[in-house]
């Protein structure tokens, strides 16, 4: 006899022999269960979970969120010792900002600016990826620009 779900099944799933249509024993799975099998064998285990599932991480400035002009900043970002990579997004952009690998300690990052500006004057949120799926957003951080004339 086939397997009950030869044509849904990919090639080279192997159907557990419980799965089989044997009606003399009585123990066969009903149809439903059986396609239900053959779904979950078909689904890749790199699958990602949708956002909003892994915690959201922390942001913070050093030395603080109010910088005076000229002045460099970090921003920081912690998360998940799972996280791959850490992504910086800037109000107003449709993209990433910035992207940055785990340091050593494997839970945070660390993005820089150099010369705060008006222009870094902005809110600013993190996320990260993991094997598992993307976080959702840090709470926003208000970068401040002081020292303008």
């Amino acid at each position: 006899m086939a397997p009950p779900c030869v044509s849904a099944c990919p090639v080279g799933t192997e159907v557990p022999p419980s799965a089989l249509v044997e009606p003399e024993r009585g123990d066969a799975m009903t149809p439903t269960l059986t396609a239900l099998l053959c779904l979950g064998l078909s689904v890749r285990p790199t699958t990602r979970v949708q956002a909003g599932s892994l915690p959201k991480p922390t942001i913070w400035a050093e030395p603080s969120s109010v910088i005076p002009w000229g002045i460099p900043v970090t921003i920081w970002c912690q998360g998940s010792l799972e996280a791959q990579e850490y992504r910086l997004h800037k109000e107003g952009d449709s993209w990433p900002w910035d992207t940055q690998k785990p340091l050593e300690s494997g839970d945070k990052v660390r993005f820089s600016i150099i010369h705060m500006t008006e222009e870094y004057a902005r809110r600013y949120r993190c996320d990260y990826l993991s094997p598992t799926g993307q976080s959702d957003l840090s709470d926003p951080l208000e970068l401040v620009v002081t020292g303008l004339s």
